[in-house]
């Protein structure tokens, strides 16, 4: 009879350490206000041409954010963005945003600057608002 009971008691524990586990991986709901608030802080950064990096640099760091949330493995963003791509409809996009957020934070005094164009801009914040959409970090529009 204890035997049973124990044996009992050890395929439950089993049972519940693998629904924990299973638990602990499931990627997370993004809080979306969280998100919304950091964008619009983002968007004003662009009213001026000298705060188009800080925008861009902020982005990037607000997706980082936004993949580690929904627990995407990875030592780097890269990484991180590579095992989120299924979930990306722009992966050219914010590549292309990424690589441009990278090369901007790489620039230490003395180097050359990186020059931004308008359209260079829009196109990087353009891809880092539907990743985030993609991601869950904003509810999506609704189409009429």
């Amino acid at each position: 009879m204890n035997e049973k009971v124990l044996l009992i008691a050890l395929g439950a524990t089993v049972l519940l350490l693998i629904a924990f586990i299973a638990y602990r991986r499931m990627p997370r709901k993004l809080k979306n206000t969280y998100f919304v608030t950091k964008w619009r802080e983002l968007q004003r950064n662009c009213a001026d041409r000298k705060n188009w990096p800080a925008a861009l640099k902020g982005a990037d760091t607000l997706l980082d954010a936004a993949l580690k949330k929904r627990r995407y493995k990875g030592k780097r963003m890269g990484a991180r963005l590579m095992a989120a791509q299924r979930q990306i409809s722009d992966n050219d996009g914010i590549w292309a945003a990424h690589n441009l957020a990278k090369k901007l934070i790489a620039v230490v005094e003395g180097e050359k600057a990186v020059k931004l164009t308008k359209t260079q801009v829009k196109e990087s914040l353009e891809s880092y608002k539907a990743t985030l959409t993609d991601l869950g970090a904003f509810r999506r529009e609704k189409k009429d």
